[in-house]
């Protein structure tokens, strides 16, 4: 606990109201203590995501020891009223999703990060075998009930309007429940018994079983449209943040 609570002072600028969430996810991910995380506040034009963990592509020319891994906030107000309204046990399985993502990119040579980067923003189904990978490896790490009940509020709140890359990428719940028994090391019955409850719950409210394919083949498209028109302005902003204002420097 010492050593986390010096790491998150030295290596890590988090907004306050992200920052009890942000300690309880990274406590699973050790290999991240190390390591400069820096979570800012953004506006992703034409994307719904709430966050976005984004390669280092900007420090390849520094040491590893020296890489930054940015986790961008949405903040637009929608996004913010729904962050605000989960429970600090489903914000933490939001965040643990995108540390997931900061500590497979640490794994990385600058070689792979680049062929990653490359494979991600272009490959439909690269993306979805990376999401699902990092949803795994959240489960495995001990943070996937959390994940499980940040999964069901997601769903619940984007089911009168479900999004392409929510339906298309992520595991549903009933796939985070049944990976959860594979390490009973990790999740007790309680555990399992409390999620069970949750997904009959909503099923036989919401009916949903798995996310509901009722998206258009335009609206898809337009949806990939807005992705790469707002992929400019964000990359912009990223080097902006490490080359330039060096923001992750500065202290609170």
């Amino acid at each position: 606990m010492v050593m986390l609570i010096l790491y998150l002072m030295l290596n890590q600028k988090v907004p306050k109201e992200f920052q009890p969430a942000f300690e309880k996810a990274l406590n699973h991910f050790p290999e991240l203590f190390d390591k400069y995380i820096f979570v800012y506040k953004t506006r992703f034009f034409g994307v719904q995501h709430a966050f976005r963990a984004y390669p280092p592509i900007f420090n390849l020319l520094s040491p590893k020891s020296k890489w930054v891994y940015l986790v961008a906030v949405n903040k637009r107000r929608s996004v913010r009223i729904i962050f605000s309204s989960l429970s600090l046990e489903e914000q933490v399985g939001l965040l643990a999703h995108e540390l997931s993502h900061a500590s497979a990119y640490s794994d990385f040579s600058r070689i792979g990060l680049i062929i990653f980067s490359i494979r991600y923003a272009f490959s439909k189904k690269f993306v979805k075998r990376i999401e699902e990978e990092t949803d795994l490896r959240v489960i495995s790490r001990g943070a996937g009930k959390c994940l499980f009940m940040e999964r069901i509020a997601l769903f619940k709140f984007r089911l009168s309007r479900p999004y392409p890359e929510t339906e298309d990428t992520y595991i549903t719940p009933v796939e985070v429940l049944e990976n959860l028994k594979k390490y009973p090391h990790l999740y007790t019955d309680k555990d399992l018994a409390e999620c069970s409850s949750q997904l009959e719950l909503i099923v036989e409210k919401l009916k949903l079983t798995y996310l509901p394919s009722r998206i258009s083949g335009k609206r898809k498209i337009k949806h990939s449209l807005k992705t790469l028109m707002a992929f400019l302005p964000e990359f912009l902003k990223i080097f902006y943040i490490v080359v330039i204002k060096k923001a992750y420097i500065t202290k609170y």
